[in-house]
């Protein structure tokens, strides 16, 4: 009887509490991370993102920003319902075909947690291809002013697509909280949708790109 209530006590209590003690501990990291990303940013805004190591260091660190409302969150569900899960709907990279394989995938939740916000997700894939499409074309209008004028689009669109992702988060968190975690997708576009700070990630990349369109690749031009 004393192995079953300290199993009892581990599970409903010791947990939630662990789990809840964790959110501003992620929290915490997040905002380290984005001070670090922050200086490294700097710098690589200084070598016009031509030294590749420094500006990919400052965009890991950066999108370490995306998350410091989303993790959080989760942990606060956790703490209410330990079973809760984050799943990836597909194993795909792309936007596109994980929602058209969500459609037909029955073992799989409609939303998964996998992807850069939910909206957003969708508008950066797309506007990267053409850009990659752009600065890897013949000519100079191609590879000089389309890819810049792209990447413009792309800050305009994360914008605007942060904030409607933001407005889907708001509405789908507390129905979370309502559901006790219960509903899969529901978490899971939640969680997607309350990575709105990701704009900061979003609005270095697309600088230093307008700068340097190779910045953080391996070909410099």
């Amino acid at each position: 009887e004393d192995g079953t209530t300290n199993n009892v006590f581990k599970k409903q209590f010791l947990a939630r509490g662990c789990t809840l003690a964790l959110a501003p501990c992620c929290a915490i990291v997040s905002i380290a991370d984005t001070v670090l990303g922050i200086g490294a940013s700097l710098a690589t805004i200084s070598t016009l993102g031509m030294h590749r190591p420094t500006c990919r260091f400052a965009l890991c660190h950066l999108d370490s920003f995306r998350i410091i409302i989303a993790q959080p969150y989760i942990n606060l569900l956790k703490s209410i319902n330990p079973e809760v899960k984050l799943t990836s709907n597909t194993f795909s990279n792309n936007a596109h075909t994980r929602y058209l394989q969500s459609l037909v995938a029955d073992k799989y939740p409609k939303i998964g947690a996998s992807g850069d916000g939910f909206i957003t997700d969708f508008a950066h894939e797309s506007l990267k291809d053409v850009a990659r499409y752009f600065y890897n074309s013949d000519g100079f209008f191609k590879r000089h002013i389309a890819t810049r004028l792209t990447y413009v689009l792309l800050a305009i669109s994360s914008v605007i697509t942060r904030i409607a992702d933001g407005i889907i988060g708001v509405i789908a968190a507390p129905l979370s909280f309502i559901t006790f975690g219960k509903v899969e997708s529901i978490n899971n576009l939640a969680y997607r949708a309350l990575q709105t700070p990701g704009i900061i990630g979003d609005i270095f990349y697309c600088g230093i790109k307008f700068i340097n369109p190779w910045a953080g690749t391996r070909q410099i031009k």
